[in-house]
């Protein structure tokens, strides 16, 4: 058997081979800076990963409304979804509806409580118009 030294498929590269390599040239550029946050939601960021949202101010009960490209990157079934799933997980429950590529939502803290505030605010939006009468063709 001959030594692997004598065979010519292991050539050993010398060092004069070696300096004579060069390494191709990059055909992109690397980013210099971190992504950019979005300019309505500064906890919000772009780029690989996970977003992070501003979760705890959402959780406050009140209604949100927020817009793709502004709030959220993701489309708005998507962020429907999350925001689902951000209930479930705190046991709470959302309340969304979407418009185009806006979503408005509210956290409640159980489906009764959701059906108790949702209940008053209609009948204190209907209250505000039952003293609106249609004109003589119908029109309110």
């Amino acid at each position: 058997m001959s030594d692997w030294k004598d065979d010519p498929r292991s050539a050993i590269v010398s060092e004069e081979d070696l300096a004579n390599l060069t390494t191709p040239p990059r055909t992109h550029s690397l980013p210099t800076s971190p992504p950019t946050s979005l300019p309505n939601s500064p906890t919000t960021r772009l780029g690989i990963g996970r977003g992070v949202y501003p979760w705890a101010k959402w959780s406050d009960g009140r209604w949100h409304t927020i817009t793709k490209h502004q709030d959220f990157t993701v489309s708005p079934a998507t962020i429907v979804n999350q925001l689902h799933n951000y209930a479930r997980r705190r046991e709470m429950v959302a309340s969304t509806e979407t418009s185009g590529d806006k979503v408005t939502f509210r956290f409640f803290k159980s489906a009764a409580d959701r059906e108790r505030i949702l209940t008053a605010e209609t009948r204190e939006a209907e209250s505000q118009y039952a003293d609106v009468k249609p004109d003589e063709n119908g029109i309110y």
